[in-house]
């Protein structure tokens, strides 16, 4: 084969964003993971979805869904989300950055995209969409107590799957308690380092 083509073959694999492909196509979809303050203990703000949604009904979730075609970043998606199911202004949200995306077995590819918010805040839920607003300190969620793991068997494969329990209901598990397993590793640390201003 000729050196030049081989050059430019190397080059061309080389230079370039790696993907995670799959046999399949994963639809893009990004969350707003709401951090505030209230009582100098640091909260995560999570949604119980409404029952009458086509997906993950009922569930305990984040802001958040599936990326429009004219979003143009996983942050966008992530405020316009987070304004449309629960009333929150995009521009009352200082964003601190994005963790690592998560695959879900219902074919999404979900960024979390954590964010500042005041506290408090008159939020505007969907009645379509939320049923109610659940504020989780982030303490209670990291201690070791509160985490449990479920053996979940998906694809022939066992898998396990983060239930993070918070109060009496509403367990946090599914891909917002990977989530949060992602947040405490990554955030909380520096969170313990500081106090709000």
């Amino acid at each position: 084969m000729d050196s030049f083509l081989i050059e430019r073959i190397t080059q061309a694999l080389q230079n370039r964003s790696k993907q995670i492909r799959a046999d399949w196509d994963y639809i893009p979809a990004a969350v707003l993971v709401p951090l505030f303050y209230k009582a100098g203990i640091p909260h995560l703000l999570l949604t119980k979805r409404s029952a009458k949604l086509r997906d993950h009904k009922g569930e305990v979730a984040f802001p958040g869904g599936r990326t429009d075609p004219e979003d143009g970043s996983p942050q966008v998606t992530a405020l316009r989300e987070a304004e449309e199911e629960i009333g929150l202004q995009r521009d009352d949200v200082h964003l601190l950055g994005e963790m690592d995306p998560l695959m879900t077995s219902t074919g999404y590819f979900v960024t979390p995209v954590i964010g500042m918010i005041p506290h408090p805040y008159e939020f505007q839920l969907s009645s379509h969409e939320i049923e109610y607003l659940i504020e989780v300190p982030v303490p209670q969620i990291a201690r070791p107590e509160a985490l449990e793991i479920r053996e979940f068997w998906f694809l022939g494969k066992a898998r396990d799957v983060y239930f993070y329990h918070h109060s009496e209901k509403d367990p946090i598990w599914g891909v917002s308690g990977r989530i949060v397993h992602q947040f405490l590793s990554l955030v909380y640390p520096a969170l313990q380092e500081m106090r709000p201003e």
